[in-house]
C-alpha cells in the first residue's frame, strides 16, 4: 500500500470516529462501609442513583455514570429503626446530603446503624432460682 492509501484511511477513520472510544465517563459507586448495620436508601440528583443498603449489602441502582463536571447531590434517608450515621470515602461528614463533583470515577460510603440496638447481658453467678414471663394482654387478645 502507497503512502497515500495509508494516509486516506486513517483520515477516513478519523472522520467517522473509528478508534476514538470518545471522553471517558465518570461513574459514581455507591456501597456500605464495613461494619454498617442498619438500613436506608441513596438517591442522587441528578437521578441515577437508588441504592437501598441493609447491613453489609446494597440493592437497586448503586452506580451511576454522569457527565464529567457534573455536581452530583446524594441523599441518605434511613430506614425505620435505623439512623444514618456517616458519609466515607468522595464524601464526608454526618449530614443527610453531600455533594460529589465527578472529575473522574469516585466511591461513597454511606454508613447506616441501628436506632435502639437491645442487648442482652446474663450474668453468670452462684445459686439457684426461678423465674416467669408473662405477657401482657390487651383488650383484642381476650
Amino acid at each position: 500500500m502507497s503512502n497515500r492509501v495509508l494516509l486516506s484511511v486513517a483520515l477516513l477513520g478519523l472522520l467517522l470516529g473509528c478508534g476514538d472510544e470518545g471522553p471517558e465517563v465518570p461513574i459514581l459507586f455507591i456501597s456500605p462501609p464495613a461494619g454498617s448495620n442498619g438500613a436506608g436508601r441513596v438517591t442522587s440528583s441528578p437521578t441515577g442513583i437508588d441504592c437501598t443498603i441493609s447491613n453489609q449489602t446494597s440493592t437497586g441502582v448503586c452506580s451511576a455514570n454522569f457527565e464529567a463536571g457534573t455536581v452530583v447531590t446524594l441523599s441518605a434517608n434511613s430506614s425505620p429503626g435505623s439512623g444514618f450515621t456517616a458519609w466515607g470515602e468522595a464524601c464526608t461528614g454526618a449530614s443527610a446530603t453531600c455533594d460529589v463533583t465527578l472529575d473522574d470515577s469516585k466511591d461513597v460510603t454511606a454508613q447506616f446503624t441501628l436506632a435502639n440496638p437491645r442487648t442482652l447481658t446474663v450474668a453468670g453467678g452462684s445459686g439457684s432460682g426461678s423465674g416467669r414471663s408473662r405477657r401482657r394482654r390487651r383488650r383484642s387478645d381476650v
